[in-house]
């Protein structure tokens, strides 16, 4: 079984949500190594996923890291600095491709799942 398929679908849904940020600032002229880095703080996840629970974000975010799509440090009992791996691009651009429309389409369907 691949990594992905053993994600909740929460933490697939972020992982779309920072694909799609991280090809948007490709789309915007950032350089691969710049776009990476998807958030500093755990706020800033917020901004991407408002609708997720503060603990709730820690908790897909260290599934993410734990699959080695993400690597973060940890400041104050949360994740900070968080960055895409080159195993979570590659696997970005064989799943669904560098489109930022189709990863929101992605994100779209993912988020129906979990609220039904």
């Amino acid at each position: 079984m691949e990594d992905y398929d053993k994600l909740s679908a929460e933490s697939k849904y972020l992982l779309a949500q920072f694909m799609k940020e991280f090809y948007s600032k490709i789309d915007e002229g950032q350089s691969r190594l710049q776009a990476k880095t998807i958030a500093i703080t755990l706020d800033d996840v917020k901004e991407l996923v408002s609708q997720a629970k503060r603990d709730d974000l820690k908790d897909y975010i260290y599934e993410l890291s734990d699959a080695n799509f993400l690597t973060h440090g940890d400041g104050n009992n949360e994740p900070i600095e968080m960055t895409l791996t080159n195993k979570a691009i590659v696997w970005s651009q064989n799943k669904v491709g560098d489109n930022v429309k189709k990863w929101v389409e992605l994100a779209g369907k993912l988020l129906v799942l979990i609220k039904t």
